[in-house]
């Protein structure tokens, strides 16, 4: 949560007023996967909410498992990306999706390519995640 604070606090005060849905859900999802990516398990943790749902690669996780998924993956993750790219939808003032697609290269020289949906809603003026859906393609 405090990466996003940070990220809104660093737009000006003009930009804060007429942000728009996708902006924020925007600011939401990148300050969420920074969190994963650096570790910072309890601000990954603020941006769900406590009612998640959560299927990586099919697989259903509850808010514990995340937690520890979170805490003992290897960082760094390696490659950068090859292709990504974030979208933002607007459902109304309090809710939205973002979908992230993108695609690397693993370790073996497989090209990996992942769609993950995330829903937020927007609760006691701050966003919360409340499902998340990922799904990763091997290609050989």
């Amino acid at each position: 949560m405090k990466s996003l604070v940070v990220s809104l606090l660093l737009l000006p005060i003009s930009t804060l007023a007429i942000a728009s849905v996708e902006e924020v859900l925007m600011a939401a999802a990148e300050a969420e996967t920074k969190a994963f990516k650096d570790g910072d398990c309890d601000t990954l943790m603020a941006h769900m909410g406590e009612d998640l749902t959560f299927y990586a690669n099919g697989r259903r996780m509850n808010r514990e498992m995340v937690r520890n998924f979170c805490e003992n993956i290897p960082r760094p993750f390696g490659q950068t990306p090859t292709e990504d790219e974030t979208s933002a939808f607007a459902i109304s003032d309090t809710a939205g999706y973002t979908v992230r697609d993108f695609t690397w290269v693993d370790k073996k020289g497989r090209t990996v390519h992942e769609i993950v949906t995330k829903i937020w809603r927007k609760q006691d003026e701050q966003w919360v995640m409340t499902h998340f859906q990922s799904t990763v393609k091997v290609q050989d």
